[in-house]
């Protein structure tokens, strides 16, 4: 069996500030099986999940590889570009993984009918 594996380069991603108003990098975002951001204030292994965490644990819990789309997209934690990532991918993606000690992941209650 042969593997294969992509070099994530977070400096070539994206960023929120100055990209995240174009249209094709919103649709990027929003169609993502996975959604990665880069926190460059914190160095270049500050990568953090921001949609698709379940789709990560499945795999994970199976053992079975998968192709993923994966979107990286960088932000600045230091400036407003975290929230900005955040309200993004609320409102593209319906939800936000993202978590930090004053930020969980958007849950949406199974006991309260929508």
């Amino acid at each position: 069996m042969t593997s294969s594996m992509t070099i994530i380069d977070p400096t070539a991603w994206p960023a929120v500030e100055n990209d995240l108003a174009d249209d094709e990098v919103r649709e990027r975002l929003r169609q993502a099986h996975v959604v990665l951001g880069h926190d460059r204030s914190s160095g270049p292994d500050a990568i953090n999940v921001f949609g698709g965490r379940d789709r990560l644990a499945q795999i994970a819990k199976s053992r079975q590889p998968q192709k993923l789309d994966l979107f990286g997209i960088s932000y600045a934690q230091t400036t407003t570009s975290l929230e900005k990532l955040i309200a993004a991918c609320r409102v593209l993606r319906g939800s936000c993984d993202y978590v930090s000690n004053q930020i969980e992941p958007d849950q949406t209650p199974t006991d309260h009918p929508q």
